[in-house]
């Protein structure tokens, strides 16, 4: 997928879409980890690497950025 996250902003980049958001969540599946952040009033999920939990210290409550390509994200309406 084309979603990043980042301990800080990301700037001089082609993709446009930079949200700041709060984990809520982490589920692991081997060396892949989902992680649930909260932005604004809006439920993102986002596959990391197990790899990337750990060298970012990627826990609940934590600030992070999001950076996406606006061709990857798929809006669903769980309701």
């Amino acid at each position: 997928e084309d979603i990043l996250l980042s301990l800080n902003a990301l700037e001089q980049i082609s993709a446009r879409n930079c949200l700041l958001g709060e984990i809520t969540e982490l589920h692991g599946e081997g060396r892949t980890v989902w992680v649930k952040l909260k932005v604004a009033e809006d439920l993102w999920i986002v596959r990391v690497t197990q790899a990337a939990v750990n060298d970012l210290a990627l826990v609940a409550g934590k600030k992070v950025w999001l950076t996406i390509k606006a061709s990857t994200i798929h809006i669903t309406d769980f309701d």
